[in-house]
């Protein structure tokens, strides 16, 4: 069982402490190849780099009031990046715009159960 407390409120930002941030990404990442906590990912919303293990997890209630959680970057809630715009290389200066986008196309979803 993965063990959370409610650490944080700040406006509508509710962030979940996760005691094993390894574990949760292992079943909660969404996309092929989970990254370990000492990589390092650059965020493409607020333009920093940061280690996954500093990565922060939302909650917020959806429409018909049931808990949705979200894996976001640490900069968070001032940033609204999610693992969905962590790269693991930062594309600033590059002239090759196309190359960014077809890297992002590939981009593969785990199958889900």
């Amino acid at each position: 069982m993965i063990g959370f407390k409610i650490i944080d409120v700040i406006m509508s930002f509710v962030e979940w402490k996760i005691k094993d941030k390894q574990l949760y990404l292992n079943t909660h990442y969404p996309l092929v190849g989970v990254p370990k906590l000492t990589d390092r990912r650059f965020c493409i919303h607020c333009e920093q780099w940061f280690t996954v293990k500093d990565y922060r997890v939302q909650l917020e209630y959806g429409f018909s009031g049931k808990k949705v959680k979200y894996i976001v970057c640490p900069n968070a809630p001032e940033c609204d990046g999610t693992l969905l715009d962590w790269w693991d290389h930062d594309f600033e200066g590059n002239k090759d715009i196309d190359l960014a986008l077809q890297e992002c196309n590939q981009i593969q979803r785990r199958p889900t159960d």
